[in-house]
């Protein structure tokens, strides 16, 4: 790791209570189709525990699937836990976790709706939310990326999904038994350390508390010497995350940002292009993907660092919800992200400055979603 990332590292450590840990395996796709097929094995030859703690689980034919090889599991006498942030469909997904409940699943919600009014309800939507996805298997492999259980964005976008194995699991688990606690679920023995049999020293990177990510973030930011890329559907960021931006930018650093043409929120469109004139300004170079939606959340710096996990560039991401990620200090890895950057790159078009600047109504409007943005 170096000393150029002890700074971020023991700020990790300190906002989430977990170092850095070598002996990791890592496997990564930007196939949804891909990723579940190696859920599935992995879930098939589970011998303990299969945990889940996850922001959108549809009733499709994904969630179909997985509802049915997760019952499988229970009947060979398979530990099955899920935890749900159930606003995204409140209500709809009932009858689909109440067979799960039945064959022996146990399922609980990040909220509690029976025990809210309509206002209650509504005000949680706008509040906290749990963005994590996070899937658990034996304690010892950890999947997490920006990819939800439904057909549409497992099959139709692009997104970037790890698979993780090894000593970091440890992390993620206690960080799920966590929540588990605090959505009502029963304490469990702590988590033992599976075997490091990799080679990839990564550190588990889960919010708790609004904030840590902002914190986190920037300092990965302020450690950048040569370069900085970031891949991500939003952004309207925090304050502290756009000026780290600039000032990297700035002070010499190659920042790089890789944005769908058109992500799933129009008025995200908006946000994001408002500041596209403001980071050319400051040397950022700008690209859009214009080929199918990704929705991927990931940086890589100086050869030496990546990112993957559930945070996208916007204020709800850093400053409200629980979200997870890890960081991975490996140069081959870094490497690897940087070639599909750049891949990525060259398919895409570079904004040039005033393209993309609004006037009149367009600018209105923008402005009014900026007063809006830290509910989106």
């Amino acid at each position: 790791m170096g000393e150029q990332y002890a700074e971020l590292s023991a700020l990790v450590r300190e906002l989430s209570g977990y170092g850095p840990v070598g002996g990791n395996k890592l496997r990564s796709t930007q196939d949804g189709g891909q990723y579940i097929q190696w859920l599935l094995e992995d879930i098939r030859a589970a011998r303990e525990s299969v945990d889940i703690e996850y922001y959108w689980f549809q009733d499709d034919d994904v969630g179909e699937i997985l509802r049915e090889e997760l019952l499988k599991k229970t009947q060979e006498g398979i530990k099955v836990r899920i935890l749900m942030d159930n606003l995204v469909t409140p209500f709809a997904m009932e009858l689909f976790y109440q067979k799960m409940r039945k064959g022996g699943v146990e399922v609980l919600y990040f909220h509690d709706l029976e025990r809210m009014s309509f206002f209650q309800t509504f005000g949680r939507i706008l509040g906290m939310r749990d963005h994590r996805k996070i899937v658990i298997i034996d304690g010892r492999i950890v999947y997490t990326g920006g990819i939800n259980f439904c057909h549409k964005t497992i099959y139709d976008w692009k997104d970037t999904q790890i698979r993780l194995e090894g000593p970091v699991a440890a992390s993620f688990l206690a960080a799920f038994q966590a929540e588990w606690v605090l959505a009502g679920g029963g304490e469990s023995a702590p988590p033992s350390q599976p075997d490091g049999e990799g080679s990839l020293l990564m550190q588990a990177m889960v919010s708790t508390q609004s904030g840590h990510f902002e914190q986190c973030y920037v300092q990965a930011l302020e450690s950048a010497r040569r370069y900085f890329y970031i891949q991500t559907p939003y952004f309207c960021p925090p304050e502290g995350i756009l000026q780290a931006i600039l000032s990297a930018a700035k002070r010499g650093v190659d920042v790089r940002l890789i944005f769908p043409s058109k992500c799933d929120w129009e008025f995200m469109n908006q946000l994001t292009q408002d500041h596209f004139d403001l980071l050319l300004e400051a040397g950022v170079t700008v690209f859009l993907y214009h080929d199918v939606y990704d929705h991927s959340k990931s940086f890589v710096s100086d050869g030496a660092l990546s990112f993957v996990g559930t945070v996208n560039l916007d204020k709800r991401s850093f400053g409200i919800n629980l979200e997870d990620g890890v960081l991975i200090y490996d140069a081959s890895v870094a490497e690897s992200l940087t070639a599909r950057f750049r891949e990525l790159e060259a398919q895409s078009e570079r904004v040039r400055p005033g393209e993309y600047a609004a006037k009149g109504l367009r600018k209105a409007y923008r402005s009014f979603l900026h007063a809006l943005s830290p509910l989106f």
